[in-house]
């Protein structure tokens, strides 16, 4: 981003001037920063809106390069600008979250398609166990499903954290995950 070469460059010109002058940094620095600051957010929140996962990606890896260089910077300076370098750090750790949230859950959808198209009965075991809390094995398979499918299904649904198995004295319980229940609730209108 030209706003964060144009912001790493004044920095570095503040901070020679600041170790020659033993002056504290002005307002501009400060503006400068916090309209930086106001950018990166921009261009994070339109690639979060856009889910753009590779654009915030690359916001990241260029938010890291700039807190390197502030840091080098800063070390140099006498007065060291604290405040400012927490606050892109904490930006940083927020959007960093943020993709990371992103990136589980576009995995999470990938997994559930792919588990859809391999088998045919995950979509309704899936709404079954949405209305039935702690269903068992017997309860599934009088859906009309055959005894092997809903197992299949079930193991890959276990496997992708979509379905959880609670093994009780001489049976397994199911239930959906959080995962599970959020992605049928997309796929169901009305399901609630």
């Amino acid at each position: 981003m030209k706003e964060m070469e144009y912001y790493i460059a004044e920095l570095k010109e503040c901070v020679n001037q600041n170790n020659r002058n033993k002056v504290v940094v002005d307002g501009a620095i400060e503006d400068l920063f916090r309209d930086l600051l106001i950018s990166i957010s921009d261009s994070y929140l339109m690639a979060y809106e856009e889910n753009n996962l590779e654009k915030m990606k690359q916001l990241l890896e260029e938010q890291r390069k700039l807190r390197i260089e502030m840091t080098k910077e800063l070390n140099k300076s006498a007065d060291q600008i604290l405040l400012l370098s927490a606050k892109i750090v904490d930006q940083y750790n927020i959007f960093n979250k943020i993709y990371q949230n992103l990136a589980i859950n576009k995995k999470v959808k990938v997994n559930t398609k792919f588990i859809e198209a391999q088998h045919k009965d995950a979509r309704d075991i899936m709404e079954f166990l949405y209305k039935h809390l702690h269903a068992r094995y017997k309860d599934l398979t009088e859906l009309g499903i055959s005894k092997s499918s809903v197992a299949d299904t079930l193991k890959a649904l276990e496997n992708a954290g979509l379905v959880n198995g609670i093994q009780c004295e001489n049976c397994v319980f199911y239930e959906l995950s959080s995962e599970g229940q959020e992605y049928i609730r997309t796929k169901i209108e009305n399901i609630d």
